[in-house]
């Protein structure tokens, strides 16, 4: 499911709450219908990011996101004193208002089943995707968190969920030191809705945002899997490139991936490169702190068989796209920068850098064509760390 229009919105919203429920959408401040509950929709009906219900003053504290993510924690803080005192559901504020004819089949009433309690819900629509996972996240009379609960519709949404499930319950076997990830309370399928609920991570609420990497965690994790050093041609990542490669639908941008594997298996594979395991998606947005450990979610990418190091460089690549944009002079910096990390975390040689690099943007945009391969859309260029500089920096490097 995703929110992109009001369209997508209804669309999700009647998802949640099927028929006969009634889901509207109005200005109108309090004075529901008896039967009936509000969700201001935040932070407007072009751009929604988030269902708050506007009778759970207590759901105020899941604006003040763990998570430092892309919006700005002033306005954040503002909203939620405002929705604390009472005041923010008094505004003419766009909201989604559902009357249940019949409130036994509502996703409030399946949370419940799953969870034992639950007294308000909070909806995170995300961002746009068309296969994004919308999150809920059911809470208690207090305004505490029961669990995070992902939700997905379409067949790839589901099969990501599925993925992080079983991703998570490696993870658990490997017991990386100083990260710390959710557990799976449940998983199942509820009409049509595939549902994954893990556990809460919550952070130190002191705690303020650190702009380096948490390299003492990154490398943990990595080493977790620790499966010695071998040449980068013989690496289980590169024994999924070409195969993972020739299954994406036929196009330029599939031919484009296809000759970079072929050049840097063909001038780097013979590299020994230490190899571990990667998160796949750790930004800082995904993440938050308790004491010295990381609280880390959102593992569907979460992988083993590849050259250690990804994480950092990952992170790093994600700070520049959203601090300096998309264009050389982000990506030159992150080579840089990618080079003096990878050197200082796991004292690599100048060859095994590259390699490493190299794979990283294999890897990564693999992932870009294959996630989108069925987006009736299509497929446009990856803004940044794409295929050019996966091959300038092949060309560059020879």
């Amino acid at each position: 499911m995703n929110a992109s229009n009001p369209e997508d919105l209804f669309g999700v919203a009647r998802r949640l709450w099927p028929e006969p429920a009634r889901i509207d959408l109005t200005r109108r401040t309090p004075g529901a219908a008896e039967g009936a509950r509000d969700w201001l929709v935040l932070p407007s009906v072009n751009r929604p990011w988030l269902l708050l219900p506007a009778a759970s003053p207590s759901a105020a504290g899941t604006l003040l996101r763990d998570d430092h993510g892309q919006r700005s924690p002033r306005l954040l803080r503002a909203l939620a004193s405002l929705h604390r005192r009472k005041l923010l559901a008094r505004l003419p504020l766009s909201r989604l208002r559902v009357s249940d004819a019949d409130e036994s089949d509502s996703i409030e009433v399946e949370l419940h089943r799953i969870l034992g309690t639950s007294s308000a819900l909070v909806v995170r629509l995300g961002r746009r995707r068309w296969n994004r996972s919308v999150v809920l996240r059911p809470l208690d009379a207090a305004g505490d968190t029961l669990a995070f609960v992902k939700s997905a519709a379409s067949p790839t949404g589901a099969e990501a969920l599925r993925r992080e499930r079983d991703n998570l319950r490696r993870v658990a076997e490997l017991g990386p030191r100083l990260v710390e990830w959710p557990e799976v309370m449940h998983h199942g399928c509820w009409r049509g809705l595939e549902l994954l609920a893990l556990s809460p991570l919550i952070g130190d609420k002191s705690a303020t945002p650190r702009t380096k990497p948490p390299t003492a965690s990154m490398r943990a994790l990595a080493l977790a899997a620790d499966n010695g050093s071998h040449a980068l041609g013989e690496s289980a990542a590169c024994q999924r490139w070409i195969p993972g490669a020739w299954e994406l639908t036929s196009s330029a941008q599939r031919d484009q991936l296809i000759d970079g594997v072929d050049t840097v298996v063909s001038r780097l594979g013979d590299v020994d490169v230490p190899i571990g395991c990667w998160h796949g998606d750790w930004v800082p947005w995904n993440m938050t702190w308790h004491g010295d450990r990381v609280l880390l979610w959102d593992w569907e990418h979460f992988d083993e068989g590849v050259p250690v190091g990804f994480d950092g460089i990952h992170y790093r690549a994600q700070q520049l796209r959203m601090t300096n944009g998309t264009d050389r002079a982000a990506e030159d910096l992150w080579v840089r920068d990618a080079t003096e990390w990878l050197l200082d975390t796991f004292q690599l040689e100048l060859r095994q850098i590259r390699a490493v690099v190299l794979a990283y943007l294999l890897e990564i945009n693999l992932r870009y064509l294959r996630d989108r391969a069925d987006d009736p859309r299509g497929i446009p260029p990856r803004d940044g760390w794409g295929l050019p500089l996966l091959g300038r920096l092949a060309t560059e490097w020879n």
